[in-house]
């Protein structure tokens, strides 16, 4: 009992070479008789019956679950099947999954100091703003107030805010359209009749080099002052009786076509 023997036993076409040493037999070519351990097992199996009487309580046990439910075991396998199917289907992402994972897991572990410090630092930030959540809230509620108050002026100005927007359409195209001449208007702006690149010129020091030319005829005098009184045109016959030519005297504005009339007009642009 416990011992262990070895036995060699002729093959069945034995070979005519002699063994020599350091010749080795596969283990394909054994064989090993069962141990003791193995022995007394099997026979208190046999002595026990060998669980053939679990068999019967294993095989009612089955019976009982399937009687009367079939069509539920059915439907049972037929979801496991769609179960696996869409699981198989979906073996990559899964896997993908896993490895963003193991990614981040490994992320985790590198900033571990970090992870360390916010785990630290945050409760007593927490523990502020539980302390301070009555000013939260009555921040909230006024803002709700504000929102509300905003809400009703905003509806009651409705109609207003949209007329004024309507009309400020008007002066927003116009001045779209003037502002490839915004640049030159602007350089006159300040040194008006002079524009900015001109004033170097003209100032010099402590003197300014300025040359005007009033134009003092009669027409031009009541162009300028006399225009739309019952004395228009007094101060042009005066000159004209004097001698002055019309032709070079200034147009009369009287009888000026109107720009927005004028042939081959309008002279000017009009805004809408």
């Amino acid at each position: 009992m416990g011992t262990q023997h070895l036995e060699l036993a002729a093959p069945p076409e034995p070979s005519t070479e002699p063994l020599r040493n350091g010749d080795t037999i596969p283990l394909s070519h054994s064989s090993a008789y069962p141990t003791t351990e193995r022995t007394l097992a099997s026979v208190a199996s046999v002595l026990r019956g060998g669980g053939v009487e679990h068999l019967e309580v294993i095989s009612t046990e089955v019976n009982n679950i399937l009687s009367g439910n079939a069509d539920r075991i059915r439907s049972l396998i037929g979801k496991l099947d769609t179960f696996t199917t869409a699981l198989n289907a979906q073996r990559y992402e899964i896997a993908r999954a896993i490895e963003e994972v193991r990614e981040l897991l490994t992320i985790v572990v590198d900033n571990d100091a970090t992870l360390d410090r916010v785990l630290t630092d945050f409760p007593p930030l927490v523990a502020h703003f539980a302390d301070q959540r009555e000013l939260f809230t009555g921040s909230v509620e006024a803002l709700g107030r504000f929102s509300d108050v905003t809400g009703r002026t905003m509806a009651a100005a409705r109609a207003d805010l949209h007329e004024n927007l309507r009309l400020l359409q008007r002066p927003l195209k116009e001045l779209g359209r003037a502002a490839p001449h915004l640049p030159g208007a602007l350089e006159i702006l300040l040194t008006l009749p002079f524009t900015a690149d001109e004033v170097g010129k003209f100032v010099r020091g402590d003197y300014i080099n300025l040359s005007p030319t009033f134009d003092l005829t009669l027409s031009t005098i009541d162009n300028s002052f006399l225009a739309g009184t019952r004395f228009s045109g007094a101060l042009r016959a005066l000159e004209q009786a004097w001698g002055r030519d019309p032709n070079t005297m200034v147009p009369d504005i009287r009888f000026t076509p109107n720009p927005l009339t004028a042939p081959g007009g309008p002279l000017i642009e009009r805004s809408e």
